[in-house]
């Protein structure tokens, strides 16, 4: 493939998952393997929720860059979180009351309180 085709097909592989919901470094990864997989080692992706640009260097130095722009995102809600991993930080309920912070001992530079 030429290079100019392997720089259309990575964008679009990019702007398909990323405006599928993937994490934008999913996306710089799978941008960046394909190019390699067709041997060129030295790509620049940079991507954010909203646009993708990538470049694409040759042996001689010739390079391409394209760029596109992503204007909705929809994430598959069909996916499910993995096995054993929370969909949120902690499981725990939150905090309440005075032992929210450090164990109910008041913060530095904080009057404590008495009830």
């Amino acid at each position: 493939m030429e290079m100019k085709e392997i720089l259309a097909a990575s964008t679009a592989l990019g702007f398909d998952i990323l405006s599928h919901g993937a994490e934008t470094y999913r996306v710089e990864e799978s941008i960046t393997r394909m190019c390699a997989a067709y041997g060129y080692q030295n790509t620049d992706v940079f991507v954010i929720p909203s646009s993708i640009v990538v470049t694409i260097t040759d042996d001689t130095g010739a390079y391409l860059t394209r760029t596109r722009r992503i204007l909705s995102r929809e994430a598959d809600e069909s996916v499910q979180p993995s096995p054993g991993r929370p969909e949120t930080v902690s499981s725990r309920p939150p905090p309440t009351g005075s032992t929210a912070v450090n164990g109910g001992a008041p913060a530095a530079g904080s009057t404590p309180t008495t009830a």
